[in-house]
């Protein structure tokens, strides 16, 4: 899903039509459905605009930046051509009851139908939704909040319905509710949130010529805490209790 989308993005912001030049964008997985169902989605948050290749900060002419019904052909053949291309070098895992064909020929009715992409005019506070889709992920499927009740092996838990716009109360068993919650965990190594264009951390440089354009301060690079500085801002202090000097952290080399 991050290629077909990253790759829509990346043609349609080279066109001249569109835009003409490189957007910062991110994009954030996310697995669930609100009632812990499994709805694999990606979110995207994207400047509207971009650097050209002379270093200039181009808007685009429309609120939207990419019209929706040319983002939904272009997404769906380039998911559609991954999947089959994934296929070709045998890089899927089939359930034991299913066969290639199957594949091929739901891959071939999807290509026929029209795919949900939702896009919209730029926010106003664009950091608070950066804040609240962060608050999203590092929540996860579920939060102790939706947690109503436990009783005789069984879990209660609420959520919003996109249905009925209410709140709806599910219940399962124990069992069954932790392998909900279970499937939807990141797998490691995956980062769930990643960046392209001008927010990706190898082209800093060009994101701050964009941001000097658009009166922004310039973006620097966290330095990470040495262990020791750690210590120190949390009042811990590496101090031999006997002779009062500062204790060192040595380690003698692999043999």
């Amino acid at each position: 899903m991050y290629l077909a989308v990253s790759k829509t993005l990346k043609q349609l912001s080279r066109a001249g039509g569109h835009l003409g030049a490189q957007p910062g964008y991110l994009l954030a997985l996310h697995t669930w459905g609100r009632n812990l169902s499994e709805h694999p989605h990606i979110h995207c948050l994207i400047t509207h605009g971009g650097v050209s290749d002379s270093g200039k900060w181009l808007s685009p002419k429309r609120a939207i930046m990419f019209p929706v019904k040319v983002m939904r052909r272009l997404f769906r053949g380039k998911f559609l051509a991954a999947t089959k291309q994934a296929l070709a070098n045998n890089a899927l895992t089939f359930p034991p009851d299913q066969q290639t064909t199957e594949l091929m020929n739901l891959s071939n009715k999807l290509g026929r139908i029209d795919w949900q992409v939702y896009a919209c005019a730029p926010y106003a506070h664009g950091v608070g939704v950066a804040k609240y889709l962060a608050r999203y992920m590092r929540g996860g499927a579920i939060n102790n909040k939706q947690l109503i009740a436990v009783k005789n092996n069984m879990i209660t838990f609420k959520y919003k319905s996109h249905q009925t716009k209410k709140t709806e109360r599910q219940q399962v068993s124990l069992p069954n509710f932790t392998r909900m919650v279970l499937k939807h965990l990141p797998l490691k190594g995956k980062p769930t949130i990643r960046y392209y264009g001008i927010y990706h951390p190898t082209v800093v440089e060009k994101l701050n010529v964009a941001r000097a354009q658009c009166k922004q301060a310039q973006f620097i690079t966290a330095q990470l805490p040495t262990w020791q500085a750690m210590l120190n801002k949390l009042g811990i202090r590496l101090i031999c209790p006997i002779c009062g000097v500062t204790e060192r952290i040595a380690a003698a080399p692999l043999k």
